[in-house]
């Protein structure tokens, strides 16, 4: 038990009896940073809304956004697919990207959209069968994924004939 007391102290660069006001410290820090960085990530979704709305390409009557960037966290994805999504309810909304060892697929189905028979739940199960797994969700939001990652490129390549073979008339 010294030695581990010791070994922290020296890692903190404190007496041992400051290690569980340093820790403290430290920790506040810590929340401060992660609260800037969703702060600063939250200001990046608000930012790109209008590039994604304007290099989203007409598919049968909607429209269509297909990314499989990875320099957002899920929870940025999905915040940039919700925003996007309320601005333009026209818009179907994809990322597929790697998350450690396996791919995931993130959609979202406009308003309007979804008007055009279209499902959030039923795009993603398609695109994510490419990356060999499995997917689901309702009309308006859905999640996906699987273990190949060697097949991101072709399941982003997928996902513009799935939506295609999915709306109605």
């Amino acid at each position: 038990m010294d030695s581990a007391l010791n070994q922290v102290s020296a890692t903190l660069e404190t007496q041992r009896e400051n290690i569980a006001k340093v820790a403290e410290s430290l920790k506040a820090e810590l929340e401060a940073v992660r609260a800037r960085e969703k702060a600063l990530g939250l200001r990046v979704v608000e930012l790109s809304t209008a590039e994604v709305l304007s290099s989203a390409k007409e598919v049968k009557g909607v429209k269509l956004y297909v990314g499989s960037q990875s320099s957002l966290t899920e929870e940025l994805i999905i915040a940039q697919g919700q925003k996007c999504t309320e601005s333009d309810p026209s818009l179907v909304y994809v990322s597929v990207f790697a998350v450690g060892n396996s791919a995931r697929v993130v959609c979202f189905v406009g308003a309007k959209a979804r008007e055009s028979g279209l499902s959030a739940g039923d795009i993603a199960r398609q695109v994510a069968s490419v990356l060999g797994g499995s997917g689901g969700g309702s009309a308006a939001f859905a999640q996906g994924g699987g273990p190949s990652l060697d097949r991101i490129e072709e399941a982003v390549r997928s996902v513009e004939g799935t939506v295609a073979s999915l709306v109605r008339g």
